[in-house]
């Protein structure tokens, strides 16, 4: 018989770190970004609320999406 484990699993985005906040300067989308800050907290305060509880809580970044990066590297977005 297969267990169930309970999954949370959230899109994240690399845009969201607090610490890497300085490369992706380049990109003027403060909505998006605090929107994926918070979700970062948010998986990291579930994972830890969970954990006794047989959670696995995840996020993962599927990375970059080409057209967001041709936009911003092939048009004059900063007039």
């Amino acid at each position: 018989m297969l267990a169930i484990q309970p999954l949370i699993h959230h899109s994240g985005s690399t845009m969201g770190s607090l610490t890497l906040a300085e490369p992706f300067s380049i990109f003027p989308l403060p909505a998006y970004k605090v929107s994926k800050a918070a979700l970062n907290s948010l998986t990291i305060q579930w994972a830890q609320a969970l954990s006794g509880e047989g959670f696995v809580v995840t996020s993962i970044n599927p990375g970059v999406s080409l057209p967001l990066f041709l936009f911003f590297m092939c048009t004059d977005w900063r007039k």
